[in-house]
């Protein structure tokens, strides 16, 4: 899951680099840390002009709308926690996924992995365990839980029922 950076208006953290942020997201609490950073639009030649989205792009930090946690509420809440933000243009949240399943099958999966330490660098092919995908909507992996949030066909169908905007799906796996 990842936003939609070419169709719809982009935002940024002001005096933060979205870098920590993203790297501070490993699938643990920052509910008591956190301090709401501002939130604000992008305007730049080079950028989409485009509307504002319930999921904009931020640098790779996930950031969801109002309309959005309306919509999703049950399905954000058990799988993470909203973090607030402070902005101009409308109320949006970080989203923190702390779910966090170990449902890769890296037998059946092509991995490439860091010589040195033999942990996974990229996932070039993924595979999971079918079964423990059913209960899943949103969620890390132990392998990569950086900068990498999943999905099920689950959140991607209640997305498309609340026709939320600037969402992008991309399919990993198939069964």
């Amino acid at each position: 899951m990842e936003a939609n950076a070419e169709h719809y208006r982009w935002v940024g953290f002001r005096d933060i680099r979205p870098i920590p942020i993203a790297l501070a997201l490993v699938g643990e609490s920052l509910a008591n840390t956190w301090s709401a950073p501002v939130l604000e639009d992008l305007v730049d030649d080079e950028l989409p002009a485009g509307p504002a989205s319930d999921f904009p792009y931020a640098g790779g930090v996930p950031v969801v709308s109002e309309k959005a946690v309306v919509a999703l509420g049950d399905l954000l809440e058990q799988n993470g926690e909203l973090l607030p933000t402070l902005s101009n243009s409308g109320t949006y949240f970080v989203y923190n996924v702390t779910t966090m399943a170990d449902v890769l099958d890296e037998q059946a999966s092509e991995i490439e992995r860091f010589a040195s330490s033999g942990r996974v660098m990229n996932i070039k092919a993924f595979a999971f365990r079918a079964k423990a995908l059913d209960s899943l909507a949103i969620f890390k992996i132990p392998q990569i839980p950086k900068p990498l949030v999943l999905a099920t066909e689950r959140l991607k169908s209640e997305v498309e029922r609340s026709r939320l905007t600037g969402f992008v799906f991309k399919p990993v796996w198939s069964s």
